[in-house]
C-alpha cells in the first residue's frame, strides 16, 4: 500500500501552482468583487485546461472544493488563472 503525503499552497495571484507532477485533491477559494473564472491548467499558461470554475463576485466565506478518489492528475504543472481572490490548494 502506497502512502501519499497531501501538501497546501496558499495561491494569491496568477502562474504556476506547482512546477511539476502533482494532484490536486481539494482547494478553498474566495473570490473579488466582479467575480471570474479560476482555470487549472496541465502545461504552463497555455496547457491542456484540467479544470475550470466560475465564481460570483464577493464571496468573503471560503468556498470549499474536494475532488473524488485521487483527484485531478497534472502530469506536467498545475498553472492556475485565477481573477483575484486566494486560493489554498491541497495537493500530493
Amino acid at each position: 500500500m502506497s502512502v501519499n503525503f497531501i501538501t497546501s499552497d496558499y495561491i494569491t495571484a496568477t502562474g504556476t501552482a506547482v512546477p511539476n507532477r502533482t494532484r490536486l485533491s481539494g482547494m478553498s477559494v474566495t473570490s473579488p468583487a466582479g467575480g471570474g473564472d479560476y482555470v487549472f491548467r496541465d502545461g504552463g499558461s497555455t496547457g491542456a485546461i484540467r479544470y475550470k470554475m466560475k465564481l460570483p463576485g464577493g464571496m468573503i466565506e471560503p468556498y470549499h472544493v474536494q475532488f473524488p478518489d485521487l483527484g485531478i492528475l497534472f502530469a506536467t504543472d498545475m498553472y492556475i488563472e485565477m481573477p483575484g481572490g486566494y486560493l489554498t490548494i491541497f495537493h500530493d
